[in-house]
């Protein structure tokens, strides 16, 4: 095999094995994970964050809930936005 020849395939394997690292580096692997914070009026929300989404939303505190958060007196509104 002639050195041009063998340099170029050496040159293609480099520049596919190069494409192929800078892919795995932009692959968005999403873990769940699980989240607490306090918002500004008070209330500890509890939610977990998969891909993105926020599942299993609650509150924990404090006892009393503030009345902007009920809407019919019975029903808690989660906000929009929890953790930006």
């Amino acid at each position: 095999m002639n050195t041009k020849v063998k340099n170029n395939k050496i040159l293609k394997f480099c520049i596919f094995s190069i494409v192929f690292l800078i892919a795995l580096l932009f692959i968005n692997v999403d873990e769940a994970y699980a989240v607490e914070e306090t918002d500004s009026k008070g209330i500890t929300w509890n939610y977990t964050v998969n891909s993105g989404k926020a599942t299993n939303v609650y509150a924990t505190s404090p006892t009393t809930i503030n009345a902007s958060y009920l809407t019919d007196g019975t029903t808690l509104v989660v906000p929009d936005t929890l953790g930006g």
